[in-house]
């Protein structure tokens, strides 16, 4: 009789330590997922370079070329995300300050900019389209985004929001291994 009462008691305990661990094996987890968001995604030292790069670009009338580039075409359809640079004619004309000042800009080692994009501050139509390619222009709005940062833009919000935000990749090397970091700001309209 006594060693049935030893052998529950030992069940009953190993029961109630494994489901412990469990729950704090998914907490630890769920830290270790979150940490790495944080750490690559929205770093402040990142979102300050994002504010002084938008700054250029909004000193080249921005707003005006995201409304061409990002409005709808005629087969109805429109990009979800536009990527941007420095020789972009249209934002730096080619014997320009500011287009000198953007490529000295880019090419320091300082800024680590690898690219940049802008988008609709709604991503909501961005994320379905990295989800699933029905109803989209897919090939045409996210060729050549890397995985990285179709992860990035899936993890931000502004569902139902009206305007632009850019969105930066950063690259360093770390450990002789190249890492990426993200950031993204909200485009002001009505103050270039």
């Amino acid at each position: 009789m006594k060693k049935g009462f030893v052998l529950v008691e030992t069940i009953v305990v190993i029961t109630i330590l494994a489901t412990s661990l469990l729950l704090v094996y998914n907490s630890f987890n769920s830290v270790l997922v979150n940490e790495h968001r944080r750490m690559y995604y929205d770093d402040p030292l990142y979102l300050y370079r994002t504010y002084y790069i938008l700054d250029l670009f909004q000193s080249n009338q921005v707003v005006s070329y995201l409304e061409r580039n990002l409005a709808e075409n005629e087969e109805g359809n429109y990009p979800l995300l536009l990527e941007v640079s420095c020789y972009n004619a249209d934002l730096f004309p080619q014997s320009g300050k500011a287009r000198s000042f953007c490529e000295k800009l880019m090419a320091t080692d300082y800024m680590d900019v690898e690219r940049i994009y802008f988008t609709y501050q709604d991503v909501s139509k961005l994320t379905a389209c990295t989800n699933s390619s029905s109803g989209c222009t897919i090939n045409s709005s996210l060729s050549g985004v890397s995985a990285n940062a179709i992860d990035y833009l899936s993890s931000l919000g502004g569902d139902g929001m009206d305007g632009y935000r850019i969105v930066i990749e950063y690259t360093r090397m770390i450990n002789n291994k190249k890492q990426y970091f993200y950031a993204s700001l909200v485009v002001p309209i009505g103050e270039e």
